[in-house]
């Protein structure tokens, strides 16, 4: 599972992202710096390298 969070998001606060993280074993939290709530608009390029990051990893 990938948990992803803007780090200045205040709809879901990065402590909330790290608490479900921690509850998902397994799971990669990922820190957009610079960012709200809409990490896919406001940063699309490191979205999008953290998904391939992590889907690389899945194989």
């Amino acid at each position: 599972v990938l948990v992803m969070c803007g780090r200045e998001d205040l709809t879901t606060p990065l402590a909330l992202s790290e608490e479900m993280a921690a509850m998902i074993p397994g799971a990669r939290l990922v820190v957009i710096e610079t960012c709200g709530h809409m990490a896919p608009l406001e940063r699309p390029d490191e979205v999008t390298q953290a998904m391939v990051d992590w889907l690389g990893r899945a194989q």
